[in-house]
């Protein structure tokens, strides 16, 4: 099921539907360096990178990790990434990989990210 989440959580970056993107988080989620952050405000967020890369796709590379925590409903899942963006407004694109760290809790059979994290483990800039 943690596989299936992440591989739906990639997805839906990828397609850049927000409203989708948004449903996959908890109300407060610690998010990236942001600390605790509403809805409201990673909702803002994903509107402004849209808006700057257009077009997104980011990909599974490789074996998605499952941590354990002392809760049994709260999973910390880690995965490393392909990423590509572009904006043909700009002329650039940014491609390279990163591990994705999402801690994810369940609750009424419904999986939300509660903490989001990424490291980036390589970045190219092309201009075009």
């Amino acid at each position: 099921m943690r596989k299936e989440f992440v591989i739906k959580y990639l997805n839906t970056q990828s397609r850049g539907n927000i409203s989708a993107l948004l449903n996959l988080y908890a109300d407060v989620v610690n998010y990236f360096n942001e600390g605790d952050v509403i809805r409201d405000f990673i909702k803002q967020d994903k509107k402004n990178y849209y808006q700057r890369w257009p077009e997104v796709n980011n990909h599974l590379d490789g074996e998605v990790i499952i941590e354990n925590t002392q809760d049994d409903n709260i999973k910390v899942v880690k995965f490393p990434i392909n990423y590509r963006t572009h904006s043909l407004a700009r002329k650039v694109v940014i491609s390279g990989k990163a591990i994705n760290t999402l801690t994810i809790r369940k609750t009424n059979g419904t999986i939300k990210i509660i903490d989001e994290k990424q490291e980036v483990l390589g970045r190219e800039k092309q201009s075009q």
